[in-house]
């Protein structure tokens, strides 16, 4: 009785392991995807900013679109790491 039981809990506990496992290595290509994609277009984004006037470049600076773009990057962090948590696979 004592290893029909042993052979459940190691059975239960193998099939755990290979799901917690296969989920953090969909939620590491997922981060790694994603922060490619993001290193990308805010690099662009500041290359093209430093080419731009520096009057225009106050003027952005007095209207708060600093803030504004950084709250646009943020929900979309927010929104990729929801999508992100939610990964995983599925038996057809």
């Amino acid at each position: 009785m004592g290893n029909f039981l042993y052979s459940i809990g190691q059975s239960l506990l193998s099939i755990g392991i290979k799901k917690a496992l296969a989920g953090a290595g969909l939620g590491v290509a997922s981060y790694a995807g994603l922060s490619t994609i993001l290193d990308t277009m805010i690099t662009n984004s500041v290359n093209q900013m430093q080419g731009a006037d520096a009057v225009a470049l106050a003027v952005l600076g007095m209207s708060g679109m600093d803030t504004a773009l950084s709250m646009v990057i943020s929900a979309v962090l927010v929104r990729a790491t929801i999508f992100g948590a939610g990964l995983s696979l599925f038996k057809t």
